[in-house]
């Protein structure tokens, strides 16, 4: 099998996201390194097999329909996205800030579903996009309760693909605090300006497979008093989905005057 052939296929599906929904093949070929004439045969195979559509006036292509059929497989194939949902609903009406489900999948955090926030600046991730586990209150919600030499190997992983040094000493004090405390919380880490806490959901096994997060803008996140509220509805959330998961997704511990932890 011609391997560079599959990953060039995948480079090119790659690209397109919920803020590049329509790409030109010069400019495809520009992001993924390929020449436009060798980018502009591997668009015509996607296309004669249904997977991009082409626009004939602009020229643009965009993924089909077909991708929908994939997308549904995946989200069916996951018990997390219906045993989370319920809950995901109930923290999107008290907080009115986005709230997202993430699946543990190898080294990464999947968003597999998102509830977007009404208000006019909000957070919004794309659904399917891949996060590092150490980055971001939904990684590190996850990360922290994995075995310690799983998270090692992920840490190693990470750095020999990115080359990327992770700072040992301070990812320790982190998860330290998320295992602590029972959540995690990022400010502007995955995306700037933004920030979220997070709670582990964990599987039959006692493991984590995943983590629910609320996101919103900075400067919302930043009033001690607003990130009380949100930690007390993942609170609710966490007695409503323990006897769900078998595990408990949240194990809150305030201080003497009722303050919450913060692991930023």
């Amino acid at each position: 099998m011609d391997h560079s052939f599959v990953r060039r296929i995948f480079s090119i599906l790659d690209i397109f996201s919920a803020a590049k929904p329509e790409i030109g093949v010069r400019e495809a070929a520009r992001l993924i390194d390929l020449s436009p004439s060798t980018c502009g045969r591997l668009f015509s195979i996607l296309r004669d097999e249904g997977v991009l559509k082409q626009d004939p006036f602009s020229k643009q292509y965009r993924l089909s329909g077909r991708v929908l059929h994939w997308a549904n497989s995946y989200r069916s194939g996951s018990p997390l996205n219906d045993l989370a949902l319920p809950y995901m609903r109930t923290l999107f009406e008290q907080t009115d800030e986005t709230v997202s489900l993430y699946r543990l999948e190898a080294d990464h955090r999947i968003c597999i579903h998102q509830l977007e926030s009404g208000r006019s600046v909000r957070i919004v991730e794309s659904v399917g996009q891949a996060f590092e586990l150490y980055i971001g209150s939904g990684g590190r919600a996850i990360l922290a309760y994995l075995p310690e030499d799983r998270a090692e190997s992920i840490l190693r992983s990470v750095e020999g693909r990115t080359g990327v040094s992770v700072d040992r000493e301070r990812l320790r004090r982190q998860l330290q605090s998320v295992r602590d405390h029972g959540y995690a919380v990022s400010h502007g880490e995955s995306t700037a300006d933004a920030s979220g806490v997070a709670i582990p959901v964990f599987g039959d096994n006692g493991e984590p497979i995943g983590s629910i997060s609320v996101s919103g803008p900075t400067s919302r996140f930043e009033n001690a008093a607003r990130l009380n509220e949100i930690v007390k509805a993942l609170e609710k959330v966490r007695r409503d989905l323990s006897p769900c998961s078998g595990q408990p997704v949240l194990r809150m511990i305030h201080s003497g005057k009722g303050e919450i932890q913060n692991d930023a």
